[in-house]
């Protein structure tokens, strides 16, 4: 229940995030990162579709120790916190879109990342100073407008069924 909600909130920035950079699609197309639109033919046309190449990933520290009570999570800090959150801040002032943030119950961070492919995902995340110190688990993400949608195309077509057998 928990990791839903963490889930949820991470997607309202990102939405407003790539609304805000549809007006600058110009920009991106060179790079290939596809921009937020909307799909007008859709059964409901507020419904603003992402495009299915976002990804969640998360870096669960494997180290427990609280920061700055040893000269081991000190060197730790130095060696691989700062440069990792540095990195992933760097992505993201490159143009990729990417939101998320640091967990503030258990150690770790999570974000919301878009990749046109797997390919390029591991391209901008395997030189990433988090990957020596955490367990990464990553996940293919689809947008809430886009599940709604296959939702009501799934209800409409099990109802059509079950008028039809309700017919016979």
């Amino acid at each position: 229940m928990q990791r839903k909600l963490i889930i949820i909130l991470l997607l309202l920035p990102l939405s407003f995030i790539l609304y805000r950079c549809s007006d600058l699609q110009s920009d991106h197309d060179k790079s290939g990162l596809r921009v937020l639109t909307t799909k007008s033919q859709n059964t409901d046309s507020t419904l603003y579709l992402v495009p299915q190449n976002f990804f969640l990933v998360s870096y669960n520290f494997k180290i427990k120790s609280k920061p700055g009570r040893s000269a081991e999570s000190i060197e730790l800090i130095k060696k691989n916190y700062l440069p990792g959150f540095a990195y992933i801040d760097s992505l993201r002032g490159s143009g990729i879109p990417i939101v998320g943030g640091v967990f503030a119950v258990h150690s770790g961070c999570t974000f919301i990342i878009q990749a046109d492919n797997n390919t390029t995902l591991h391209n901008y995340l395997r030189n990433c100073p988090l990957n020596d110190v955490s367990d990464v688990e990553i996940k293919p993400l689809v947008s809430i407008g886009q599940y709604l949608l296959e939702l009501k195309k799934a209800t409409s077509f099990a109802d059509s069924i079950n008028t039809i057998k309700n017919k016979k």
